[in-house]
């Protein structure tokens, strides 16, 4: 009598519907996972803007501005830090801060 291997059709179904169940009871902690990683992301990229304009303030003895920005160039208005923001050097100590030419960028964050 030969054997036959492989799955009949109803055992395929009931197989996928499971799998179908399992995935959609997991699929909301999964979510919470991602958030969480991206918040994680985003204060852990905060924390380090905030050290190196600490570190570049010691270093050049000058005004380290770090300032909302969402081109990465020029301080944005105030707003939503998540649009991103910059860390310049500024040399002419000008209020409210602007990045000059020639007066270097020294981290730049994009939207998160």
């Amino acid at each position: 009598m030969p054997t036959t291997r492989g799955f009949s059709l109803p055992e395929v179904v009931i197989a996928l519907g499971v799998l179908a169940l399992l995935l959609a009871a997991a699929a909301p902690s999964f979510r919470g996972l991602l958030l969480e990683a991206r918040m994680t992301t985003a204060v852990n990229e905060l924390v380090h803007t905030a050290h190196l304009a600490h570190q570049a303030a010691q270093a050049h003895d000058r005004d380290i501005v770090v300032c909302r920005s969402t081109d990465g160039e020029q301080c944005a208005p105030p707003g939503n830090w998540a649009a991103g923001w910059m860390v310049f050097v500024n040399r002419d100590r000008d209020d409210p801060p602007v990045a000059d030419p020639g007066e270097p960028v020294l981290h730049a964050s994009s939207a998160h």
